[in-house]
C-alpha cells in the first residue's frame, strides 16, 4: 500500500549532487533500481528523496 517510488527532476539534481560528494571522497556511488518498498516511498512525494542506493556491504545485509 506503498505509492510508487518515481524519480523526479528534483530527485535526478540530488542524486548528482550526491554523486560528485562521494567522488570527492573517493566513492563511486551508483544509481540502481531496487524495486521494493520504503518509507523513501512516502516523503519522495514531498520531497527529494534518495532511496535504493543502498550500503557498501557486497550484500552482505539482504538474502541473495
Amino acid at each position: 500500500n506503498r505509492p510508487p517510488y518515481r524519480k523526479s527532476n528534483a530527485i535526478a539534481a540530488l542524486y548528482e549532487h550526491a554523486r560528485g560528494v562521494a567522488a570527492e571522497i573517493g566513492i563511486d556511488l551508483e544509481d540502481t533500481f531496487s524495486g521494493g518498498g520504503s518509507d523513501g516511498n512516502f516523503t519522495a512525494t514531498r520531497a527529494p528523496t534518495l532511496d535504493g542506493i543502498g550500503v557498501d556491504g557486497a550484500g552482505a545485509h539482504t538474502l541473495h
